[in-house]
């Protein structure tokens, strides 16, 4: 049984693909992909935005050719969901953990990483 990352899409990674389907500016969980050649799609990277995932998205034009993602109304919420993909689907452009930011105290849901 495969088990999905639970995000929306798959989408092709363009300007215009990301301002139809992320409507608003908001935190949220991405995952960068390609297609497999049965059309499956294959997660690379996955990351998050504390405040602008549509922003973030853009960053990545040309680095891969189709997204996935999720809005959180809490970055807190957004940095969980980003360390569970990170490791039950263990992304192989993923060198590190997830990194929460300096000023929060979140820890890793999976691992209790801080």
């Amino acid at each position: 049984m495969s088990v999905g990352s639970g995000l929306k899409g798959s989408f092709p990674l363009t300007k215009e693909s990301i301002d139809k389907e992320v409507k608003f500016i908001s935190a949220g969980v991405f995952a960068l992909g390609v297609l497999s050649d049965d059309g499956k799609f294959q997660m690379l990277y996955v990351g998050r935005s504390d405040t602008d995932v549509r922003r973030v998205l853009k960053t990545f034009i040309g680095k891969a050719n189709r997204f996935k993602f999720e809005l959180f109304d809490d970055p807190e919420m957004a940095f969980k969901k980003e360390c569970e993909i990170f490791h039950f689907m263990k992304p192989k452009a993923n060198k590190v953990h997830p990194m929460r930011p300096v000023s929060q105290e979140w820890s890793c849901p999976e691992c209790g990483a801080r």
